[in-house]
């Protein structure tokens, strides 16, 4: 229910094209958040640290490690893409705050940088609550 609006973080990009960050098989750990309060600014050299990360333990409510990162060449459509699992909380309870946008960050590289953040704007129900990336993948260069 990656369902809102995605946003690459500036800081992101900048060391995707760096070369210091490494997405797809093999890769650095990224990890996804459930997040509370404003999105973070697109600029700026942003962490992990300036979001405001729902950590209720009696609630589920846990950092989730992306498992089955790929990157893919799609030369019929001049595309490249990385991907990764869909992201599943089980019995996620009710926040200490709502709900308002998960963040995607590595957690390999010093001051665990911002890669991106999806609005989300479904609140837990009480039960399962699962990311799911579109169809063409989590991140999508065209």
């Amino acid at each position: 229910m990656a369902e809102g609006d995605g946003t690459i973080h500036n800081h992101g990009k900048f060391h995707i094209l760096n070369g210091d960050m490494s997405l797809g098989t093999g890769g650095d750990t990224i990890k996804v958040a459930l997040c509370s309060g404003s999105v973070p600014s697109v600029d700026g050299a942003l962490g992990i640290a300036d979001c405001t990360v729902l950590t209720g333990a009696t609630a589920n409510y846990v950092v989730k490690t992306l498992a089955s990162q790929t990157t893919a060449q799609v030369d019929a459509s001049d595309r490249a893409q990385f991907d990764g699992a869909n992201i599943t909380w089980t019995a996620l309870g009710t926040p200490e705050a709502p709900i308002t946008y998960c963040a995607m960050y590595d957690d390999t590289l010093s001051g665990d940088p911002l890669i991106a953040w999806w609005v989300l704007t479904t609140q837990s129900n009480g039960g399962d609550y699962t990311l799911a990336w579109h169809t063409d993948g989590i991140i999508l260069l065209t």
